[in-house]
């Protein structure tokens, strides 16, 4: 214990020599706000790769956000600005969950033409089923906008462009227009009231 000591005052002394200010303690300030500006990177980053948002849509979608931490400091939920959980992270594959909410947010900053995740178009006679949390089965697809890949979050569209739902991906884009049987996009939240 005491080599470290002396090899921290050593330290001190050597970033004191180069004009750099000593090393910090463990109940400096500056550590927490670090510690927050790295959990905010990493929300933004995580959005931008498993929900294709570009950098300026990942920094409007995760607007100055809070955490519910997990009692081992892992993130279990993330909020905006205004309070509305809009993401949690998945255990399983290291992927991203939207929430309903979330959905919504991004629905609303892709209509003002931002880049976001793929859109799947559905026809008028199956919305009310997947609105209201029915998976979106094979033949039941009028067109996808994006690119889908198993496991990528994507919106759920009636053919007026409303939102309908949102969930994830069992197919690619071309296995989603092809294939006549099974689960396509398994539905997460249905967004029509009921």
């Amino acid at each position: 214990n005491l080599a470290s000591q002396e090899l921290g005052e050593a330290v001190d002394e050597a970033l004191g020599a180069l004009g750099l200010s000593s090393r910090v303690t463990h109940d400096d300030p500056s550590l927490k706000e670090a510690g927050q500006a790295i959990l905010v990177e990493h929300a933004r980053s995580k959005a931008m790769l498993h929900l294709n948002l570009d950098r300026t849509t990942a920094e409007a979608f995760v607007d100055e956000p809070t955490f519910v931490m997990s009692s081992t400091g892992r993130i279990r939920n993330v909020k905006d600005s205004q309070g509305r959980h809009v993401l949690s992270p998945r255990l399983n594959d290291g992927g991203l969950s939207l929430t309903d909410e979330g959905a919504r947010v991004l629905h609303a900053l892709m209509a003002g033409g931002a880049q976001g995740p793929p859109v799947v178009v559905v026809p008028e006679d199956a919305v009310p089923f997947v609105g209201s949390g029915r998976n979106v089965i094979h033949g039941f697809l009028s067109s996808v906008e994006g690119d889908l890949f198993p496991g990528a979050a994507c919106l759920v569209h009636d053919p007026s462009g409303h939102l309908v739902a949102h969930g994830v991906s069992r197919c690619t884009s071309e296995e989603a227009l092809l294939f006549e049987k099974g689960i396509a996009i398994r539905i997460r939240g249905g967004l029509l009231s009921s």
